[in-house]
């Protein structure tokens, strides 16, 4: 097969709640990918990406080696991409997450922002949906905080920092808000020699791309769903501060401290839960982050 199915075929080493496609389907997606993509023939016979596992909603996300030619070559600026391949049978659903992504997406506040991927084409090809999104290169945050290998409070302070001033803020003080905020749906990757945080699954940044878009000053489904998120974020925070520990250091004090500092987020954070727009956002994380550096992050 051109294309490797290594890393797709390696998530079912464990009990999944997914059905893995058989080699006849995996041909049929190397098929329409190809298609997709307008690959010229003579690259068909060669290795040309690599398929990840699949989503609640995507079959595979195909990663196209940077050196091959395709049709969106040009609008990617010859970064590597990924092409998002959704089943079947979720074509509903795959439906609007398409339509939103090119009719909805750029008309969301606060996009473009250089640690929110990019999507550069959204469509369908004889009844699949697809999308084609800048790929980033790392491992996903939540894989990043279950390695069990501490990092320095320099490096977990710049993921906060990411994962706060460089995405939150931009987006909530826009109006741009979204509740499924989760560690899987970012990615730990390497820029300038740091380790930084991008947003990569952006489907969810468009769940509620109708209010924001047709009645902006209307907060009733962003309000509500700053709940969920809200709770998410401190999750999020907690496990990075904690992430400047060592799993020995942290053997029968992992409770005390992971209340300590989510304390620390309850009281920090407060202007994340207020309803509208977020304003005040930069003095919270701030508070946050000096508080972690007095409080939790000197502790031997």
């Amino acid at each position: 097969m051109p294309l490797n199915w290594n890393n797709y075929d390696e998530y079912f080493n464990d009990p999944r709640d997914q059905q893995q496609i058989d080699d006849s389907t995996k041909l049929d997606i190397e098929r329409i990918a190809a298609d997709i993509l307008q690959l010229y023939t003579e690259t068909l016979s060669l290795p040309w990406g690599a398929c990840s596992a699949p989503g609640v909603f995507a079959q595979t996300v195909v990663r196209v080696d940077s050196t091959i030619q395709h049709q969106f070559t040009g609008v990617s600026q010859n970064k590597t991409i990924g092409l998002k391949i959704f089943k079947k049978g979720k074509e509903k659903h795959s439906h609007k997450l398409v339509n939103d992504h090119k009719h909805s997406r750029n008309k969301l506040s606060g996009l473009p922002n250089e640690l929110v991927q990019d999507v550069y084409a959204a469509d369908e090809h004889n009844g699949t949906f697809y999308l084609v999104q800048e790929w980033v290169e790392g491992n996903s945050l939540e894989n990043f905080l279950a390695s069990q290998t501490h990092t320095t409070p320099e490096v977990a302070k710049q993921l906060l920092s990411d994962l706060v001033e460089g995405i939150l803020i931009p987006l909530w003080s826009a109006g741009t808000i979204w509740w499924d905020i989760r560690a899987g749906n970012f990615c730990v990757t390497e820029r300038d020699g740091k380790q930084r945080l991008v947003i990569i699954d952006t489907d969810s940044l468009l769940a509620y791309a109708d209010e924001i878009i047709e009645t902006p000053h209307v907060f009733t489904k962003r309000n509500h769903g700053k709940v969920t998120a809200l709770k998410r974020i401190k999750t999020i925070v907690t496990d990075l501060a904690l992430a400047r520990f060592s799993e020995s250091y942290l053997k029968g004090k992992r409770s005390a401290l992971k209340q300590k500092i989510r304390i620390i987020a309850d009281s920090s954070l407060i202007a994340f839960d207020s309803p509208g727009c977020l304003t005040g956002g930069g003095e919270a994380f701030q508070t946050l982050i000096a508080r972690l550096e007095t409080e939790v992050w000197p502790i031997k």
